[in-house]
């Protein structure tokens, strides 16, 4: 299952460190967080339906949805996006639409 999951990122592969910088380091965080957090029962963790809720708070629930990444990958990296690059859920919503497209097209 594991390599499955992996399957789903574009940055993380499974390395212990980051090997990247910017907004790619933040990209691969995220994606491990992700993995970490669904490894641990093939499910969805509190952890990660927070990050859900966030998505869904900043009205990016349907947002990509037939793109092939799942759900919780995808508010998993828009949480950390918002930690990062805005001061509110709801303020991150529309620059997330425009980041996630350059990275994940």
């Amino acid at each position: 299952m594991k390599k499955e999951l992996l399957a789903y990122c574009k940055y993380y592969k499974g390395e212990k460190e980051n090997p990247y910088e910017g907004n790619k380091a933040m990209l691969w965080l995220a994606e491990s967080v992700w993995y970490r957090e669904y490894s641990k029962g093939n499910c969805l963790t509190d952890t990660l339906i927070a990050f859900c809720d966030n998505f869904d708070d900043a009205g990016l629930f349907n947002f990509k949805e037939k793109d092939g990444v799942p759900i919780a990958l995808k508010a998993t990296i828009f949480t950390l996006y918002a930690k990062y690059n805005s001061g509110t859920i709801r303020e991150a919503g529309e620059q997330f639409k425009q980041f996630y497209n350059i990275y994940y097209g």
